[in-house]
């Protein structure tokens, strides 16, 4: 089976940056597709883990001062 779209932008991938850049893209009026080969969106998005990290030790040597209300914004 062959089907042919006309789009302004192609997205190949459902996970979070896929998803991401299609939002980009239809919100700035794109006609936009996005495929994914798997059964369900997610990509690699749905696998990741780790924590997100504010005011670390290493941060403060760095010189990087970020307070959660900024990070949140």
């Amino acid at each position: 089976m062959s089907k042919e779209y006309t789009v302004d932008l192609a997205v190949a991938g459902c996970g979070g940056t896929g998803i991401a850049a299609a939002d980009a893209g239809a919100s700035q009026g794109l006609k936009t597709l996005v495929i994914e080969k798997q059964a369900q969106a997610g990509g690699n998005t749905k696998i990741s883990s780790g924590f997100f990290a504010i005011d670390t030790k290493e941060q403060r040597e760095a010189g990087l001062q970020l307070s959660t209300e900024e990070a949140i914004q």
